[in-house]
């Protein structure tokens, strides 16, 4: 049997082209750490899709980190710009203060085991990579997520 190279090719790069394409609206994340306890284990697996137009409060994205580049985040946006927040920091003293223009703020579900605005301060909007939309693993956990 031969192959067909012109036809094989082109096979790849429809596939490739396609893979591209789904990577950019649509992705996997695997979650690790515990921050996002309850609503998220260390291990799920989540579906994540492109996010267009507006952030929302009390939703879960997925951020570039704004202190490790090439390292994500997956937190909770509890804030938008012109909001004003009141949170305690690590030393557990408390601040109140705007979210400025174009920023959020973001926290974990599980505050004592987050690093998240409180640390690092408000997070540019633009940091935001996708929004979680599905749990996907494990099996028992299949859903939306809240």
């Amino acid at each position: 049997m031969a192959i067909d190279v012109k036809m094989a090719t082109r096979y790849f790069l429809y596939s490739y082209a396609i893979a591209s394409l789904l990577n950019e609206c649509a992705g996997v994340k695997k979650v690790s750490g515990t921050s996002m306890r309850p609503t998220l284990e260390p291990n799920d697996v989540i579906l994540t899709r492109k996010v267009f137009g507006d952030l929302k409060r009390n939703t879960i994205y997925v951020f570039q980190s704004p202190e490790s580049v090439g390292s994500f985040l997956i937190k909770r946006v509890v804030a938008l710009e012109g909001d004003k927040v009141q949170y305690k920091d690590e030393n557990g003293e408390f601040h109140t203060l705007d979210v400025p223009r174009g920023h959020c703020w973001i926290e974990g579900d599980n505050n004592p085991c987050s690093k998240d605005s409180r640390a690092f301060g408000p997070i540019s909007a633009s940091l935001v990579d996708k929004q979680a939309s599905l749990i996907i693993w494990p099996f028992a956990k299949i859903g939306f997520v809240q």
